[in-house]
């Protein structure tokens, strides 16, 4: 996402933060042509409110993939935390999973992961499992936490944002989240 970035917006400063000390090096790596352009932070977003950030006026924050291994109140945290550390106006945007919660609508999810995986060449139908229960268990122990699209939407706006879901394909949502 940060290639892309700068490479739309030449001037782009990035700030990374991830948990991972894997997913820093392969940053490090991609970002080699932008070394100028960012600085990377190692923190456990469980523990967010300990987060220290560069000193500047934060007009973006965006997230792929990292938050959906927050528990409820965790996540309401996380919320706040970055509602109050953007600048009235700023953006907050959200790419994560989302919960697989209907039970009598997992073969439509299954249908769906298919056609995705013949169309772009992924395997996510044979990573959900072959069933609901198989599914719930899968995501249990990948330690992933996903909750719903409303209850995203509701703790969002709790924080402050005006928030709604940008788009959704099957379990996977992209929230965009504004501090008036």
């Amino acid at each position: 996402v940060e290639e892309m970035l700068f490479q739309r917006i030449p001037a782009a400063q990035v700030v990374g933060v991830d948990a991972s000390s894997a997913m820093m090096a392969l940053a490090h790596e991609r970002l080699k042509p932008y070394a100028s352009q960012y600085v990377t932070l190692e923190h456990d977003f469980t523990r967010i409110e300990a987060l220290q950030l560069p000193s500047h006026a934060y007009q973006f924050i965006f997230s792929v993939q990292t938050l959906h291994h927050l528990t409820d109140e965790q996540m309401r945290r996380a919320y706040t935390w970055i509602y109050v550390t953007l600048e009235a106006g700023g953006l907050f945007l959200l790419l994560d999973r989302i919960a697989v919660d209907q039970p009598g609508l997992y073969r439509c999810y299954q249908s769906l992961w298919k056609r995705q995986d013949r169309l772009q060449g992924s395997k996510v139908n044979s990573s959900e499992g072959e069933t609901f229960e198989d599914h719930v268990r899968i995501v249990r122990e990948r330690g992933d936490l996903p909750m719903g699209l409303e209850r995203h939407l509701q703790l969002l706006h709790e924080a402050g944002f005006e928030a709604a879901c940008l788009h959704m394909q099957t379990n996977r949502a992209l929230f965009g989240a504004r501090k008036p």
